[in-house]
């Protein structure tokens, strides 16, 4: 009887000891786990891309020349746009656009627009990337017998189809309108209309992850 009883102090005994040695290490480890440095997460880097496109372009508003007046008179437009996108989706951008429009036995139009624009764009799926930007900016126009400036909106929406990291083609759709002040030569008709052009693109091109 007093050989179990031993034999039973003995095993608690052992085990009890075995608890403290494996509780010290562990609370040892979790001290150390502390002090340990964790690496640190990367922030994701903004998107920057440059976008080159060209396509037709119709002036929505009335055009007063000395010979007639013209609506939805067809041109084309060439774009350029900086694009800088955080990993929020939000972003800026600069874009620049030049309008050519020419009117048959009339005058040519040319126009620019260049300026800032606030910019959501992201990927859609894995490799279709959309943005909707909204701009504000200068704005000129030279009708070969008056050259004005004024300010310039834009907004538009762009889609594109990236083949690679780096390269994406798409098609973007941007509607642009103008205000100047008054003008030094005035034609019948336009006395009660305001001063400026409100034109809508539709261009294609090739987007470039820099």
């Amino acid at each position: 009887m007093k050989k179990t009883l031993l034999t039973i102090a003995l095993s608690a005994w052992m085990l009890n000891t075995y608890a403290q040695v494996v509780g010290e290490e562990s609370t040892s480890q979790s001290v150390a786990s502390l002090f340990e440095e964790k690496p640190k997460e990367e922030k994701k880097k903004p998107e920057k891309s440059l976008t080159l496109s060209f396509g037709p372009a119709w002036i929505t508003s009335k055009i007063y020349t000395s010979r007639d007046v013209y609506t939805n008179q067809a041109g084309m437009e060439i774009m350029a746009e900086f694009d800088c996108v955080y990993s929020n989706c939000f972003g800026f951008g600069l874009s620049f656009n030049h309008n050519f429009t020419n009117y048959p036995y009339d005058s040519k139009l040319y126009q620019f627009f260049l300026g800032p624009s606030f910019v959501y764009a992201g990927y859609i799926g894995e490799r279709w990337w959309a943005k909707v930007d909204l701009g504000i900016g200068y704005a000129m126009c030279d009708d070969t017998f008056e050259k004005q400036s004024g300010l310039g909106t834009k907004s538009g929406i762009s889609f594109n189809y990236m083949v690679s990291p780096k390269i994406g083609v798409g098609i973007h759709m941007r509607a642009l309108s103008s205000i100047f002040g008054k003008q030094s030569v005035s034609y019948p008709g336009s006395e009660n209309d305001a001063n400026g052009i409100a034109r809508f693109g539709v261009t294609i091109g090739m987007r470039f992850n820099l």
